[in-house]
């Protein structure tokens, strides 16, 4: 298996242990009722953070 491709793994991996983290948080967040600060941070935090990913990984992505 190539280098590009178990990176690209690597990142989608944890990109979605990072998703199912913050899922996480939202869950516990909600159980104290904070709505209004689920729904802020919600979309924005991790569309962030894949741009981010996209940015600082574009190099080695390859696409399937």
């Amino acid at each position: 298996m190539p280098i590009e491709r178990l990176n690209s793994h690597r990142i989608r991996k944890h990109r979605l242990a990072t998703q199912i983290r913050k899922l996480t948080h939202i869950d516990s967040l909600a159980k104290f009722g904070q709505r209004e600060k689920l729904k802020r941070m919600t979309f924005g935090s991790i569309k962030q953070f894949g741009t981010e990913m996209s940015q600082s990984k574009q190099p080695e992505r390859v696409t399937p």
